[in-house]
């Protein structure tokens, strides 16, 4: 009963997408779209979770980021940051920019929604795993506006991370 879309990237217009999630929708099944954070989350079923990419710098891509991919989100959905040691580093200063888009801009304590989760996931081969798990702990010790995870990649930690179809 659960449908996981990724990509590329599944929001890019399609002439079969809005069917396809329509007919998801009516025959009660429970979707997760996976989107890169450079297209909007707002036209969305109820049944509909977003995973929603927001680029840190070791991306190389943050500047690509789409306000309109954010500020739609809402509990149910998942913001994933992935990080490497500088980010770390930086990571509240980026915390304080995901509030300011998932927020359109008004301050935690005017935002009466209850945000999305955010996860951090490894940069792989650019980031120290123990590092990572240090800085989930103290930032969620350090602030209360968001419920914070870890999302590792175990198919690189297990086998050759250029290892295909494993």
């Amino acid at each position: 009963r659960n449908v996981t879309f990724t990509g590329g990237e599944p929001l890019l217009p399609h002439p079969d997408r809005d069917k396809l999630r329509k007919a998801l929708q009516d025959a009660g099944y429970f979707v997760n779209i996976e989107t890169n954070g450079t297209m909007s989350t707002k036209h969305r079923y109820p049944n509909e979770i977003m995973v929603v990419d927001y680029k840190c710098d070791c991306s190389g891509m943050r500047d690509k980021m789409n306000a309109e991919a954010f500020k739609y989100l809402t509990s149910k959905d998942v913001i994933k940051l992935v990080v490497d040691d500088k980010d770390l580093e930086n990571l509240q200063d980026i915390l304080s920019e995901v509030l300011s888009l998932v927020t359109d801009g008004l301050s935690a304590d005017t935002y009466i929604a209850p945000l999305p989760t955010i996860y951090l996931s490894p940069c792989f081969g650019r980031v120290d795993v123990v590092k990572l798990v240090e800085a989930v702990k103290r930032i969620s010790k350090a602030q209360q506006v968001f419920t914070i995870g870890l999302s590792l990649q175990l198919h690189k930690l297990i086998w050759d991370p250029n290892k295909r179809a494993v």
